[in-house]
């Protein structure tokens, strides 16, 4: 293990400590989850954590971290806010340098991260599905438009309007998937990727790096496959893609890994 995962793993460990404490089932996800499964802990050359949850769980969540996590220790960086306008959490540690491409010109923490996706019901009416896409393209394009610029001051004015579509947008997202529903999204440029709602019926744990433990759906063969495809076979070295551009933890790593 390198030195952020080294990291990722203590705060995956408090991440873990709170939501369980507090009765908050979750699901490792994408490249966490894979890492897993595959490499029985992180994918040799990821940097970062994926963690999904219910959107049922989503207003506990926020309330039991910011109880629970010290906040000498993390910053809970929270979805549609002025300088973070994504669908995500992201649970940021503090005194941490770990800069992403796209964000590196931001006021977004800049620290080491976790990802934590809520996962939100998709429509099952066809009608429905073609508005939900609708509203999710023009998501996408607020994505594109506003990357790099949402929290950069230089484009404060000029983001305002972007802030509120993307406000107005989610909301027009969840009267479109009132009712009962069978699949769920993580809401990102991925939406169209869905995860079966048994997904979220039951979890397990699993191993994680020898010593550590996680919480998994039970269904993790389904959403790999889904997610994947076969996913047991690594990609080419040329599609091994990383988040981070530049990290320093030289000044905490002995704080979070005596």
């Amino acid at each position: 293990m390198n030195k952020v995962q080294r990291a990722l793993l203590v705060m995956m460990d408090d991440l873990d400590a709170v939501l369980r404490t507090a009765g908050i089932p979750y699901t490792l996800a994408f490249g966490s989850a894979l890492g897993a499964v595959r490499h029985k802990g992180f994918i040799p050359w990821d940097d970062d954590m994926d963690v999904l949850i219910h959107r049922d769980y989503e207003v506990r969540m926020v309330q039991a971290l910011k109880e629970g996590l010290d906040p000498k220790k993390y910053t809970l960086v929270e979805p549609y806010t002025q300088d973070w306008l994504r669908t995500y959490y992201k649970v940021k540690l503090n005194n941490s340098l770990a800069i992403e491409e796209k964000y590196k010109n931001t006021r977004v923490h800049q620290g080491l991260f976790i990802d934590i996706f809520i996962a939100y019901p998709y429509p099952r009416s066809m009608v429905r599905r073609a508005f939900y896409g609708a509203f999710m393209r023009f998501d996408a394009l607020l994505h594109v438009i506003s990357d790099g610029q949402i929290g950069n001051e230089k484009y404060d004015l000029m983001m305002r309007p972007i802030f509120f579509l993307y406000r107005a947008t989610s909301k027009l997202l969840d009267f479109v998937t009132e009712g009962v529903v069978d699949k769920y999204t993580p809401r990102t440029t991925t939406w169209k990727k869905l995860i079966d709602a048994s997904c979220f019926d039951d979890h397990m744990d699993i191993e994680f790096e020898n010593d550590h433990c996680y919480m998994i759906t039970r269904e993790w063969d389904m959403m790999l496959t889904d997610e994947f495809g076969d996913y047991m076979t690594p990609p080419p070295e040329e599609e091994r893609t990383t988040h981070l551009i530049e990290y320093h933890l030289d000044d905490v790593l002995e704080e979070v890994d005596p």
